[in-house]
């Protein structure tokens, strides 16, 4: 309010007014030294060229708002590059984090692929387990019938009261 309170009081002519209000501007900033080097203590300058371009000394005004300006451009390009950096250092963490989650999504994908794996191994674990015992059902089921034939061909070889011979082995021995 003290800027604009200088550069009204300059334009009506109340140069006292608008120097004190001015110079009670400049008193508040070097109080808060945190505020050094920011456009509001920038505005300072381009008020005192205001002033000094409406008293009619322009060589100074101009000198004051070439200062203004330079200064100005340069706070400009200051923040546009903490800007730039502060942007950079953003992306880069978002990339990071992406590149987190990326390599967390690999490790689940080959902690599937692994348990897939050995579902599968297990799987061909059963089914020759499987085959081993039904090879040995069929083995042991031929075996008995094997053993039962010769049992049946030895009963119809001999008479079970007697143990001899019977009728039809004899005349087929003949």
């Amino acid at each position: 309010l003290l800027k604009q309170q200088a550069r009204c009081a300059a334009k009506r002519g109340d140069f006292e007014l608008a120097d004190r209000a001015l110079q009670r501007a400049t008193d508040i900033f070097t109080t808060m030294p945190e505020l050094d080097g920011t456009t509001w203590v920038l505005d300072l300058e381009e008020a005192a060229a205001t002033i000094e371009y409406h008293r009619g000394n322009t060589a100074h005004a101009f000198e004051l708002l070439s200062s203004y300006h330079e200064k100005y451009v340069k706070q400009l390009e200051e923040n546009s590059s903490e800007r730039m950096n502060m942007l950079r250092i953003d992306l880069d963490n978002k990339r990071k984090d992406l590149q987190i989650a990326l390599l967390q999504q690999e490790s689940q994908l080959n902690e599937l692929q692994v348990s897939a794996q050995l579902q599968e191994n297990q799987q061909q674990r059963y089914l020759i387990v499987l085959f081993i015992v039904l090879s040995l059902l069929i083995l042991i089921g031929f075996v008995v019938q094997r053993r039962n034939n010769r049992r049946v061909l030895a009963l119809s070889h001999r008479d079970s009261l007697s143990g001899l011979y019977n009728h039809r082995y004899t005349f087929d021995y003949l």
